[in-house]
Order: structure tokens, then C-alpha cells, then sequence
């Protein structure tokens, strides 16, 4: 089903001519002039293939002239989840990712980002945004397309943390108090961060999603938020 061009020399007109893929016919043959010959491209199995021109006279071949690829397989997404917002930047692994051509990759039909073909088996891109649950992932390329259903699952965003009391409320001017901060809405150490008047504590622990613990910065006298 590939519209392609076949150039050369001595072609005549379309009634006494053939074109061939491992002699296989071709369809919609269409003699352009002496020199070029469009047509469409039969199915055949992957790899490398002879393309024969014969128009009645005789033939010539282009031996290996064209090569068939097998549509792309998705084969797995790492990590498999993230944010609603999207931004999560993810190796797409898999078979026949084409090097030529245009290749999308979607998210439940929204369309990736930064997509780079690292080789035949590996994708990197980054998610779009897209409504909470899983969805499926798709790799469309010149060849074909490839799904795997409800590869990567898009989480709902945490409620915003809310603090309710810390323990101790007072600490030197030098840092150093060990605090427990208790609240609401509190996610994994990575993403956590704790400030003192604007200045960085030190030590985050998230202890659960309502525990946090941490060490003060030094800072001037007075109270801080």
C-alpha cells in the first residue's frame, strides 16, 4: 500500500508494462515518462527485495531495491505511570521502530513530546497531559502502527499539603531543631520540600502522608512561616 517512485531508463507505455516486488505485481502502474514509473507497493513479508521492471522488451532489476518492514510493536513503557499534568519523561520499548520517516508516539490518543528514536527497540518522549486512569500507548511510523492497551496510567494530582502543627514550635537561631510537622496531603521525600522563613531544612523525612519530619535552618530571631 506504499505510494513509491521507481526511476531508470527505456520504461514505455503502462499497457505493456509490469513492476514487481520479489515478483510479486504492484499495483496502480502508472508510466510517468521514459524515466519514472509510479506505483503501489504489495504486501510481502519483511526484509529486502528485488524490484523488476518488464516492459514486453524485456526486464530490468534492481536487485534488493526495496525493503519491507513489519509495523511497529509496543512492548512496554517504563516508568508506566505519572502525573495528569503530564511532563514524565519515558523509554518506549518495543520491535521495528522505523530510523526514517515520521514516527508519533500517543498517549490515549494525545501526542508525545520530544520523541527520539533511540534505535529499532527503544523510544524516548515525553507524556502529554491526559485525564486521570490508563490509557493506551501508540507508535505510528511510515510502516504502521502499534498498540499496547492501557500501557501507562496517568494518576489524579495529590491534594496540596496542609500543615496542622509542628512540635517543637521554638529552635535556636543556629538551626539544628529536630521538628515534627503534622498535616495533611504529604507525598514521597523526592518531592517534598520544607522552608523556614524561605530558608531550606535540612534532614525531610516524609514518615507518612501525615508525618513529616526535619532539622531547622539557621535563622534570624523571630517567628517565620
Amino acid at each position: 500500500g506504499m505510494f513509491v517512485t521507481v526511476t531508470g531508463s527505456d520504461f514505455t507505455n503502462t499497457a505493456d508494462t509490469t513492476v514487481t516486488f520479489d515478483g510479486i505485481a504492484a499495483l496502480n502502474v502508472n508510466v510517468v515518462d521514459e524515466t519514472t514509473i509510479t506505483c503501489t507497493t504489495p504486501a510481502h513479508a519483511a526484509g529486502s527485495v528485488d524490484v523488476a521492471v518488464d516492459n514486453g522488451f524485456g526486464s530490468g532489476i534492481l536487485p534488493d531495491g526495496f525493503t519491507y518492514h513489519d509495523a511497529p510493536s509496543v512492548q512496554g513503557i517504563a516508568p508506566d505511570s505519572g502525573w495528569v499534568t503530564g511532563g514524565t519523561s519515558v523509554t518506549v520499548t518495543g520491535a521495528d521502530f522505523a530510523s526514517s520517516g515520521t514516527t508519533t508516539v500517543t498517549f490515549g490518543g494525545n501526542e508525545a513530546l520530544d520523541v527520539v528514536i533511540v534505535d529499532a527497540t527503544k523510544i524516548t518522549c515525553t507524556t502529554p497531559a491526559h485525564g486521570a486512569g490508563p490509557v493506551d500507548v501508540a507508535v505510528t511510523n511510515i510502516v504502521g502502527s502499534g498498540t499496547l492497551k492501557d500501557g501507562f496510567t496517568y494518576n489524579a494530582l495529590p491534594d496540596p499539603p496542609e500543615i496542622h502543627s509542628l512540635a517543637p514550635k521554638h529552635g535556636v537561631a543556629g538551626g539544628g531543631t529536630f521538628v515534627t510537622i503534622a498535616g495533611s496531603g504529604f507525598t514521597s521525600t523526592a518531592d517534598t520540600s520544607v522552608t523556614f522563613g524561605g530558608t531550606a531544612a535540612l534532614d525531610i523525612a516524609v514518615v507518612d502522608e501525615t508525618t513529616i519530619t526535619c532539622t531547622t535552618p539557621a535563622h534570624a530571631a523571630g517567628g517565620v512561616t
